[in-house]
């Protein structure tokens, strides 16, 4: 089989295969990217619930924050009482309209608890931090009450705050402590076994990414990365939750699976059909290898017979008297018949050598004006007869290296094509002419021409330029093809070249001078 073949058939198979994977790898990748979407929104959606489900205890709290901090009695003994009772109260602050803190204070009076709160609360005091107008929300109004965070010791603090009618802040500092308690008492303790993947785990962590709680059964790696993670509402902002999910990564082995086990089923395809076309190919060829060996033995086999009836009818054409011209006409009419013949023999064996690449030349001593002549002989009469005008004019006589069978075959099919298409014009004119080591001969007629689009379309196998039954020429299109190939096997070429009436073409042979 040529390698062209089984390239195109390589390519047959490997091109979808390569194509569709790459479709399917892509396909798979968006169907993972939005598979996990989906799956991100819903962890998020969880994660929602358990978030609103804290913010709604801290709105709870903040009910009753507000109404502990609408106190009627102010005073420290009041506040310390009230601090007493309320679990979620660490300590009750005042700042009067101009914001400077009015409880507690160090004036020798302060609670051992009053002077911690002093102590922790120091950097807000000397920043000077406003609750009610804040900087960080400018398109805001004024507040009335809210949530102050800061950051000591070694975790989150929380102040609540509102404004009175007088314009003083009456705030609270919430036990952060049982804050988080209650925070953790509104997360489930276990996970119920239907309610989640035994494959998950969910995550509640401070600014410090410290875990504060966490439940579900899963144990994530220590450098893994959450599959989806939300903040809580303020005023547990810097706290955040987190989900991690073992098996995110699954929702693409589906679609792995379908692409690979779609593309071994096309693969198998594409071989069956690489298959099927090598095997009707290579039956092709064998078919078609049988009929050029059957054509072959058929042209050997006619070759001997031949030869033998163009010898005698060769005899009997010189036996004849001239005055029978009625047998000197047969006898001609077999010379001729068989010398097409012959010459029809010849191009099919030379095709077919071609083919298997077994055409070696022959070379001798010969002189191209002499096979010239000897080929002319052979035509002259059909041509004359047609009425044409035969005008030889040679130019290389020297003795030179050639395959003389070679220079007679192309001479022949040249001639042929002349007595066959050109017949009806008056004219035909053969030039030789040597240079060097390059002999050029010249075969011009006045016909009907070729046109010059057709110029190397002539040369191609079995192409004739017209193929209607009314034109009267039988030919296989062999001719012109097996000249041009014999030609550049010499060492030359066969072109046609332009002309303004009929056909001319150009044969050059490398004819060097036979060393003596």
């Amino acid at each position: 089989m040529k390698p062209k073949l089984i390239a195109i058939l390589l390519l047959i198979v490997i091109a979808p295969l390569v194509l569709m994977a790459w479709l399917g790898v892509s396909l798979a990748r968006n169907e993972q990217e939005r598979a996990q979407k989906d799956f991100e929104r819903v962890l998020l959606a969880r994660l929602s619930d358990v978030r609103d489900r804290i913010a709604s205890l801290t709105a709870e709290q903040e009910r009753a924050f507000l109404e502990l901090t609408q106190v009627a009695t102010r005073g420290p003994d009041r506040l310390r009482e009230i601090t007493r009772k309320e679990r979620l109260v660490k300590q009750f602050f005042i700042m009067n309209a101009d914001g400077d803190l009015v409880y507690p204070v160090r004036n020798g009076t302060e609670t051992e608890s009053e002077n911690a709160f002093l102590f922790r609360t120091e950097p807000i005091w000397q920043t000077g931090t406003t609750f009610t107008d804040p900087s960080d929300l400018p398109d805001r109004a004024r507040l009335s009450y809210g949530w102050h965070t800061w950051f000591w010791g070694n975790g989150m603090h929380f102040l609540f705050w509102q404004e009175q009618e007088s314009g003083e802040i009456v705030g609270i500092e919430v036990d952060r402590m049982v804050l988080m308690s209650d925070v953790l008492g509104e997360l489930p303790a276990d996970d119920h076994p239907g309610d989640r993947s035994e494959h998950d785990r969910i995550k509640l962590v401070n600014a410090k990414s410290e875990t504060i709680y966490q439940w579900g059964p899963y144990e994530p790696a220590a450098d893994e990365s959450p599959s989806a993670d939300l903040s809580l509402a303020a005023p547990l902002g810097a706290w955040t939750l987190q989900y991690y999910v073992s098996g995110l990564t699954g929702t693409g082995g589906t679609s792995i699976f379908n692409i690979t086990s779609g593309l071994v089923v096309m693969a198998f395809l594409l071989v069956f059909l690489a298959v099927y076309f090598y095997r009707e190919n290579m039956r092709n060829m064998r078919e078609a290898e049988q009929k050029v060996s059957f054509v072959n033995q058929v042209s050997h086999e006619l070759k001997t017979p031949l030869t033998n009836i163009r010898m005698y009818g060769e005899l009997l054409n010189d036996s004849v008297s001239d005055d029978d011209a009625r047998l000197r006409k047969w006898a001609g009419i077999i010379m001729a018949e068989s010398q097409r013949l012959s010459r029809l023999i010849t191009n099919v064996l030379t095709f077919a050598k071609k083919q298997k690449g077994t055409i070696r030349l022959r070379m001798t001593s010969g002189v191209v004006d002499a096979v010239i002549d000897s080929v002319l002989i052979s035509f002259r009469p059909s041509l004359e007869k047609s009425g044409m005008q035969i005008r030889l004019f040679t130019g290389a006589p020297a003795t030179v290296e050639l395959d003389p069978d070679v220079l007679e075959q192309i001479l022949g099919n040249l001639l042929n094509n002349v007595e066959k298409y050109a017949s009806a014009g008056e004219h035909l004119c053969i030039t030789s002419a040597r240079e060097g080591d390059m002999t050029t001969i010249i075969v011009a007629d006045s016909g009907p021409g070729i046109p010059e689009t057709d110029a190397e379309k002539v040369f191609a196998p079995f192409t004739r330029l017209s193929n209607k039954i009314t034109d009267g020429v039988a030919g296989t299109g062999m001719g012109l093809g097996i000249s041009r190939d014999l030609a550049r096997l010499h060492g030359g070429d066969l072109v046609m070249d332009p002309s303004e009436s009929g056909t001319t073409f150009r044969l050059t042979l490398k004819t060097p001078v036979r060393a003596s």
